[in-house]
């Protein structure tokens, strides 16, 4: 029983986190994104015009998907539908893949800038999709992998609830069985 409150509760915060607007990753992690870049971009000498990063007479807006907003939901939703974890130990992982989310981010939108500024435009909206297609999942992938077996954690989102379900429900159908 203690299992199926667990679970309920699980699915609740992620029903929650579902009905709640993306943009609000947008709002707490874009300011921080923006002024990060701000600054690790300093060589260039950009202006900041919140959403706006000038950079010579480039004019870089930055949308919730520079953020990385998908990737922080993601991440969220992957802790919230694994079994087994802890309350210390999604924590962790919630954090931990936050923190390199932010950082891959960072260090892509500054590889990004340093594209167009030294190749120009084609260049970098032909790296951006490149990044926006296939690097940014992968990444999120790996994170979650690499923090996985690091915090040592056997569950897989969904699927093992999923598993669970069905040994309860195959072992009640067996009880029922034995008492007729």
């Amino acid at each position: 029983m203690k299992y199926v409150v667990g679970l309920a509760l699980r699915l609740g915060a992620a029903l929650l986190l579902l009905l709640l607007p993306l943009n609000l990753f947008y709002l707490l992690l874009g300011p921080p994104t923006l002024y990060g870049a701000f600054w690790t971009l300093s060589s260039f000498s950009p202006r900041l015009e919140d959403p706006f990063l000038l950079i010579g007479y480039h004019k870089l807006k930055f949308i919730p998907a520079c953020v990385a907003t998908s990737a922080y939901y993601l991440l969220s939703l992957l802790v919230l539908l694994t079994k087994g974890l802890t309350w210390k130990k999604g924590a962790q992982l919630w954090v931990g893949g936050t923190l390199l989310v932010f950082l891959g981010n960072l260090v892509r939108i500054d590889l990004l800038i340093w594209v167009l500024v030294r190749f120009g435009v084609d260049w970098f909206a032909t790296l951006h999709l490149f990044f926006w297609h296939v690097v940014s999942t992968v990444y999120v992938a790996g994170i979650w992998i690499g923090l996985t077996r690091t915090l040592k954690v056997r569950g897989i989102p969904a699927w093992s609830d999923l598993q669970a379900l069905w040994t309860m429900t195959q072992k009640r159908r067996s009880v029922r069985r034995k008492g007729r």
